[in-house]
This record gives C-alpha cells, sequence and structure tokens, in this order.
C-alpha cells in the first residue's frame, strides 16, 4: 500500500487528490513530547477520514518520562478512528545511552499496548541498528532508508523511501512510504 505522512508543515492537503493519486495510507503527526500538540492534526484527521483513506497517528518521542509523553498522546487522539498501528517515532538519541532510548521506547509501547493500542517503531535504518537494543526489537518496525530499493532491516511493515516526494493534493515535499497489510491494527 502506498503511504504519505504529515506534520504541522503540511497545511490544507487536499486529501481526495491524495487518494485519487494511489495513495492508500496515511500517518498524522499527533504529539511530541509531553506538550506538543500538532496544530494540523485535527483538520488533517477530517480531511483523510473524508477521503477514506486508511489513518495512522505518530508520536515524536523525546528524552522525557514516557509514560508521560505516552498518556499525552492517548489524550490527544482519544476519540479518533486509526487503522493503522499507532507509531513511536524515535529518531535522535538526545543524550541518552542505548539502554536508556530502548527502555523509554519500550515503556511507551508497554503504555499503548496495555491501553488496547497496537503500536510499531519508525526509526531509520541506521538509528534502529545503532541506537536500539534487542528489547525493542520484537515491536513492529517502520524504517526510513532514502535512495535504495530496501532498507537493511530485514523484517518491516513500512518502508519510507523518500522524503522529497511529490503528491497531488499536498503543498509542497512530502514523504512517501510503501507498507504491507501488517501495518493495520488486528492484521
Amino acid at each position: 500500500m502506498e503511504g504519505i505522512d504529515v506534520a504541522s508543515y503540511q497545511e490544507n492537503v487536499d486529501f481526495q487528490k491524495v487518494k485519487k493519486s494511489g495513495v492508500e495510507v496515511v500517518y498524522i503527526k499527533a504529539t511530541e513530547g509531553v506538550t506538543y500538540n500538532s496544530p494540523q492534526m485535527n483538520s488533517q484527521y477530517g480531511g483523510a477520514k473524508e477521503a477514506g483513506l486508511k489513518i495512522g497517528f505518530y508520536h515524536y518521542l523525546r528524552a522525557n518520562n514516557p509514560i508521560l509523553e505516552a498518556k499525552h498522546f492517548l489524550s490527544v487522539i482519544e476519540g479518533l478512528s486509526a487503522d493503522c498501528k499507532y507509531a513511536i517515532d524515535v529518531e535522535e538519541a538526545l543524550g541518552q545511552t542505548i539502554a536508556q532510548i530502548s527502555s523509554n521506547v519500550r515503556q511507551f509501547a508497554d503504555y499503548l499496548i496495555a491501553n488496547g493500542k497496537e503500536v510499531c517503531i519508525y526509526t531509520g535504518d541506521n538509528f534502529y541498528s545503532d541506537n536500539l537494543d534487542n528489547s525493542v526489537k520484537n515491536i513492529p518496525l517502520w524504517v526510513a532508508h532514502y535512495g535504495v530499493v530496501k532498507p537493511d532491516a530485514i523484517n518491516y511493515v513500512g518502508f519510507q523511501y523518500s522524503s522529497s516526494g511529490n503528491v497531488d493534493g499536498v503543498n509542497g515535499l512530502v514523504d512517501l512510504n510503501k507498507f504491507s497489510s501488517d501495518i493495520l491494527i488486528n492484521s
């Protein structure tokens, strides 16, 4: 399935045009850290839902208490329906050790799972191999790696292959992804 992901800098997306261009999945940035809410999330969600796209939400993980970050994420997306696994976006070490980063991801994931949410990790190939340990490698992976036919990671449910794509209905550049059906909830 072709997919895109959007954040606050993609304003006024025409999701009907996005769908007509062949995109089936849209991931929407919801939150970051313990205080940031994407100001575009609700309008992006409404437009994507109206267009009949499969929707996922992601949270950009910072170096805070991961349970507080998870609670923040869940409070912002409460009442919204998702078709895709809830993504934990982890791509910066932020001065933390591999063990700390991995522990934060694991705690965040376990909190969501305990609240009935299926999860995946979004990160780059290099970050995945260099900054995350085996304690999180059983979580489904949506991996970014540009300029290659396939990523280094062996098992993944999503592959972000470009950060500079053009899709009808999106003003400016957008991330391009290929997802397997395993990205879907209850797949």
